[in-house]
């Protein structure tokens, strides 16, 4: 699972129950608290683009605080592609590969943009990264797909990929798209890597399933992932890795959005 986006998805979902919740609490900083953030060691929040002189504070809370500042009554997550002719799943290797954000929505829309920067690649912790979100005013409207059509469209994608992968020789990932087919109906699903990205009770089951299945599914990266198992046929290899990518990202603006 991308570290980014799970970044994203932790703060759409949980930014989504504060605004709710008729007493808002102070925000708190999740980067000691949340698992999700377990890698950055600073986060700061850029608001100048959306004419404020003053500073937001350092640490999350002061993006939770920026973002009800502007009016917002609800955040989305958006996946835009990579930039460039790369395959949008080969740039998700890369720390900001990809065109990913949240959107506020209220008033007047606000786009979120993260970029990640190592600030000290040396911290024992492992603390390395520098989290740094800018907004925007934005036209930009962040889809919410069908969560149901969307869960049928990623459970055809990983049987694909599975297929594909079971004839290529690739047992492995066959396998790693049968556990992910699984979350769209498990009683209790849980998502890979980050379980703390989901905050109890900011999602319906048929969302956590959908968004579980796609933290399952989803196998690119860096070396040791899909992105570097070629193998079989170069044109299905193609084909099956942009359908999944394409019912992943779908998937998750799915589960978070709707």
């Amino acid at each position: 699972m991308n570290g980014g986006l799970a970044m994203l998805i932790d703060l759409a979902l949980r930014a989504n129950q504060w605004l709710a919740a008729d007493a808002k609490p102070p925000a708190v900083d999740l980067l000691w608290i949340d698992d999700t953030f377990k890698f950055i060691g600073e986060f700061s929040t850029v608001t100048s683009g959306l004419g404020r002189v003053d500073r937001a504070p350092e640490g999350t809370g002061g993006w939770f605080d920026a973002v009800r500042d502007t009016g917002a009554q609800h955040v989305r997550l958006t996946l835009n592609t990579a930039a460039g002719g790369m395959s949008p799943w080969l740039a998700s290797a890369f720390a900001n590969g990809n065109d990913w954000g949240l959107v506020s929505v209220g008033v007047r829309p606000v786009l979120w943009r993260a970029r990640w920067e190592v600030a000290n690649p040396s911290a024992p912790d492992r603390r390395i990264w520098r989290v740094t979100v800018t907004g925007e005013w934005t036209t930009l409207a962040a889809p919410a797909p069908d969560v149901r059509l969307s869960a049928v469209e990623l459970d055809t994608a990983l049987q694909a990929l599975g297929d594909f992968a079971a004839r290529s020789g690739e047992s492995g990932w066959a396998t790693v798209m049968q556990r992910a087919r699984s979350q769209l109906s498990a009683e209790s699903p849980e998502c890979a890597y980050y379980p703390e990205m989901v905050p109890q009770g900011s999602l319906p089951l048929d969302r956590h399933q959908l968004l579980a299945a796609a933290t399952h599914g989803w196998i690119f990266g860096g070396m040791g992932s899909w992105n570097d198992s070629v193998q079989g046929d170069s044109d299905e290899y193609e084909r099956v890795s942009s359908d999944l990518w394409n019912a992943l990202t779908r998937a998750f603006m799915a589960a978070v959005n709707a």
